[in-house]
C-alpha cells in the first residue's frame, strides 16, 4: 500500500495564492520602510496582478 497523494490544485488557484502571498509581502514591506499606505496598496495590487499573470502563463509544467 502506497502513501496517499495530495489533492491536485488547479493552476489558477496556485497563481492566486502566490499573488496573494507576495502582494501582501510587498504591502507589509513597503509599510515597514515608511511608504505611504495608499502607495503601498496600489503597488501591492499591481504587483499581485502581474504575479498572477506571470504564474498563470509561465508556471505550467508540461510533461513529455
Amino acid at each position: 500500500m502506497s502513501a496517499p497523494r495530495s489533492p491536485a490544485i488547479g493552476q489558477g488557484v496556485q497563481a492566486f495564492l502566490w499573488a496573494l502571498f507576495l502582494g501582501g509581502f510587498i504591502f507589509v514591506g513597503m509599510l515597514a520602510i515608511d511608504v505611504s499606505k495608499m502607495t503601498s496598496i496600489v503597488t501591492a495590487i499591481v504587483s499581485g496582478v502581474v504575479i498572477f499573470l506571470a504564474v498563470t502563463i509561465f508556471g505550467v509544467h508540461r510533461l513529455r
